[in-house]
């Protein structure tokens, strides 16, 4: 059994671009964790696939906003807030300020 998590990560720090990743969170009967993360993603020869932004400011910014987002998926919090509110609920993340919001919940 697993369950299936969509949400929406949206950045709270930075006024200049809207941020926002969609995100799925695969939490299996072992407790194992998955993430998978998509955006609109561009290719670069020196990165390959990746965001690129032409402004080196959002750029900064945009790569900040994902490694918050890295930070909180590593030490499990994602996962933990994500299991605990309910679909159309979101929950802010106040030191790393991004805003999660739940999209759908399934169990299979």
């Amino acid at each position: 059994m697993k369950t299936i998590i969509d949400a929406i990560i949206l950045d709270g720090k930075y006024e200049t671009d809207d941020y926002k990743l969609n995100v799925k969170l695969v939490i299996d009967k072992l407790n194992q964790l998955k993430m998978y993360v998509w955006d609109g993603l561009e290719w670069s020869d020196k990165k390959g696939l990746n965001r690129v932004y032409t402004d080196e400011t959002s750029q900064i910014q945009y790569d900040d906003f994902v490694d918050r987002l890295v930070e909180i998926e590593k030490n499990r919090l994602l996962y933990e807030i994500a299991k605990s509110i309910d679909v159309d609920q979101s929950y802010y993340f106040e030191k790393e300020r991004l805003y999660l919001y739940i999209e759908n919940k399934t169990t299979e």
